[in-house]
Parts: C-alpha cells; sequence; structure tokens
C-alpha cells in the first residue's frame, strides 16, 4: 500500500502545493535516490519528493501510508537528520532544507514531531483538488478578456488583441 500511495501522491504533486500554500511560487518537483557508496562508507538512500522553490526552500517530502496517525520514532527522526545531511553532501546544497509529511491521516503529536515543517493529509489533496476546480469553474464563468477599439492605426492591433484574447480564454478553460 505504501508504493501505492506514494504514486498516487506524486501524480497529485500540483495538489500538495496548494495544501502547503506554495502554489504561487516557482518551483521544481523531483525525486532522489543514492546508491550506497561502500568506500566512503555513505548508505544509500531515498528521499520521496523534492519541491525545490524559488525563494531558496526545499521541502524534502516524504509519503507514509499508515491506517492511522503516523508517529515518527527516535531512531526514524536520527534517519531523517541524517538523509537531510547525505544530501546537503551529495548535492553541495546552500538551501535551506525542510521536511514536510505527506500521510494518509495525520501525524501523532509527540516529542519527534518537532522534525517536521509542514503535514499534509491525503484530505488535503483531494480537497484541495476540488477547491481547485470549482475556483477555476467560477473564474471560466466570470472572465471577461479587456478588448481595445478596432478603430484607425489600431486596427490591426485589434486583430491580434482579438486572437490573444481567446487564446487566453481558450487557455483558462482547458486550465
Amino acid at each position: 500500500m505504501g508504493l501505492s500511495f506514494e504514486l498516487v501522491c506524486l501524480s497529485h504533486h500540483k495538489q500538495i502545493k496548494i495544501a502547503l500554500r506554495i502554489a504561487g511560487v516557482g518551483t521544481s518537483v523531483s525525486t532522489w535516490r543514492s546508491k550506497t557508496d561502500s568506500e566512503n562508507g555513505i548508505p544509500g538512500f531515498q528521499i520521496d519528493l523534492i519541491i525545490e522553490r524559488a525563494d531558496r526552500i526545499i521541502h524534502l517530502c516524504e509519503m507514509k501510508f499508515s491506517t492511522d496517525l503516523y508517529g515518527i520514532t527516535d531512531s526514524y527522526e536520527s534517519k531523517l537528520r541524517e538523509r537531510t545531511g547525505l544530501l546537503c553532501l551529495a548535492t553541495k546544497n546552500k538551501k535551506a532544507l525542510v521536511i514536510t509529511f505527506v500521510t494518509t491521516y495525520g501525524m501523532v503529536n509527540g516529542k519527534h514531531k518537532s522534525i517536521v515543517h509542514s503535514e499534509v493529509k491525503m484530505d488535503d489533496l483531494f480537497n484541495s483538488c476540488l477547491h481547485t476546480n470549482v475556483q477555476l469553474f467560477y473564474e471560466r464563468r466570470t472572465f471577461s478578456p479587456p478588448r481595445l477599439p478596432p478603430c484607425g492605426v489600431l486596427r490591426c492591433m485589434g486583430k491580434a488583441m482579438k486572437k490573444r484574447n481567446r487564446f487566453l480564454s481558450i487557455a483558462l478553460w482547458c486550465f
């Protein structure tokens, strides 16, 4: 079930950004996998989702499927700290790293939760999708592009604006 949940989350990365309230920030989305380097004693590790923001903050997203609230143990907290350090070492990163959890029902409030910067629940994924679709429908219904009067010298420009406005309304409808 864990792999299936990860695949659902990866396909809904836009909704994760909406739930984190960073949808308006320029981002790039990727994953990371590192093989074990036995010569240097570096263990292999994987980061489920990386959201690199334009404001120099990187979200390291861990996706956990659980039938109840998910709790972080002492050993898992040290493993997360080790992963962030290894990622900085491997990529020579100078940006701020924050840990984000994407879980089915949320996280247990315990002493190890302090390592988590933000969390996204499964309901946030699908509710933000619904909210986005309703908002886009409303924008489609009320969108009226600006028009230029097609007179005199602006006649040619008016035709170009009509084409641009038609493209914008089609683009918003398809978005």
